[in-house]
């Protein structure tokens, strides 16, 4: 990812990264880290996509774990941020992987079933997202 022009205040950037491992995605916090001042600066917007959000109670910037801790951490301010829970799709993933989350899942009582494809996304919450980004 590259190096943002210095001058953003009037332009509008959205920035999206789904969680691996408990971390948003290494180039998205790097592109961040690298242009933090830059981006605090504009009208930025970011989203997070990790499947702890498909708990109504974890599916907040203010409640998702996950964003809430990036956020601090990296001491990225966007104007505007969300979280969404995306989609399960255990036959996509490597043997390690769709082990590693089924043993999330059976953690969070979530589903387990290596067959199973499962969109968790809230696509109004998406579209309502999309829509403040426009005003």
């Amino acid at each position: 990812m590259e190096q943002l022009p210095t001058d953003l205040k009037n332009n509008r950037i959205l920035i999206g990264a789904p969680i691996r491992y408990g971390f948003h995605l290494r180039p998205v916090r790097q592109f961040v880290s690298r242009n933090l001042a830059e981006l605090n600066q504009a009208h930025t917007a970011f989203f997070s996509v990790n499947l702890t959000a498909r708990k109504p109670e974890k599916s907040t910037p203010q409640t998702n774990a996950y964003l809430r801790k990036y956020l601090e951490k990296s001491k990225f301010e966007p104007k505007k941020a969300a979280v969404f829970a995306g989609a399960l799709n255990y036959p996509d993933y490597k043997p390690w992987d769709r082990v590693m989350i089924q043993l999330i899942m059976k953690m969070t009582n979530g589903p387990t079933d290596p067959k199973l494809t499962v969109e968790f996304t809230d696509w109004i919450a998406v579209e309502h997202f999309a829509k403040e980004l426009t005003q």
